[in-house]
């Protein structure tokens, strides 16, 4: 069996037409034409064959690495078409392969024959250019939204030296998933409030919302203040260690100082405990009875 040139021209075509622009709303498949001539005998037939075209990486012998099975394939005066699809996955790397040809009549079920030698495969000049693509060759313009992903980029293919100078700026920044350096700052004595997606900040002077270690300046007793806003009582410590216990109600507080162990009875309130203590070895529970009702 001899092979003709036909398969370089049409990876040629092939290839041309994958740098075009024109074919966002249709791309480009990984199948490709193979047309060759099948003369048994030197004497070129016509009829219906089967063909099986099968990818190795060695002249002879090996595994095959793929292949795929066209039946029916009409051969005239012994030329033949066929579309051939590996898929990608073989092509990732540049590496050398043969195309083993098998065939057998299209009306037989039986085995095929298996046609030598292997025919090489080369590439194609314009081809080559997919491997290293001249600088600035492909824009912006050149790639279908969403036509490279996490899968289709190795790692460690892109350094900092692949990238140039502002090669990525805001526009080609996702803000709900990436946040830039923080570039603001806030005056002395002021807190950070918020961090904006580009990297500029919100102060927070503190006179208004927070009680500062100097000390506030325009407050309003009506709607500032010290404590809590739930119905829980307010501890206040010295050295870790409880020293006031502030107990909530409605008519009138619960103040509750000196010994942790102080309480007042339930039921109670406007109680005061201002001391009392447990000395060593010593239990001691100070309590007010009170007043209810």
């Amino acid at each position: 069996m001899r092979h003709s040139s036909w398969v370089r021209t049409s990876l040629v075509l092939c290839t041309l037409a994958f740098g075009s622009t024109t074919l966002h709303a249709a791309p480009l498949g990984t199948a490709f034409t193979h047309k060759g001539e099948y003369k048994p005998g030197g004497t070129a037939v016509t009829g219906v064959y089967d063909f099986q075209l099968v990818l190795f990486n060695v002249a002879t012998l090996g595994t095959a690495i793929s292949g795929v099975t066209r039946e029916n394939v009409a051969v005239t005066q012994g030329n033949f078409t066929v579309e051939i699809d590996y898929t990608a996955a073989p092509f990732t790397a540049a590496t050398q392969y043969w195309l083993e040809t098998r065939v057998r009549l299209g009306t037989s079920t039986g085995a095929f024959t298996t046609l030598a030698p292997r025919q090489k495969l080369n590439a194609v000049p314009y081809a080559l250019n997919v491997r290293t693509l001249p600088p600035g060759i492909v824009t912006g313009t050149n790639i279908a939204p969403n036509a490279v992903g996490p899968a289709a980029i190795l790692d460690n293919s892109i350094t900092a030296t692949d990238i140039g100078t502002n090669a990525v700026g805001l526009t080609e920044i996702n803000p709900t998933q990436v946040q830039r350096r923080v570039t603001g700052t806030c005056p002395a004595g002021q807190s950070l409030r918020a961090i904006a997606q580009d990297g500029t900040v919100t102060c927070d002077a503190g006179s208004t919302i927070a009680w500062r270690l100097l000390g506030n300046a325009g407050t309003n007793p009506a709607t500032h203040f010290l404590g809590t806003m739930d119905n829980q009582p307010l501890h206040l410590r010295v050295n870790n260690q409880p020293v006031l216990r502030l107990e909530p109600n409605p008519i009138s507080p619960n103040i509750i100082g000196g010994n942790a162990a102080n309480f007042v009875l339930p039921g109670v309130r406007g109680a005061a405990i201002g001391g009392g203590g447990v000395p060593t070895n010593t239990i001691q529970i100070s309590a007010w009875k009170g007043r209810i009702g």
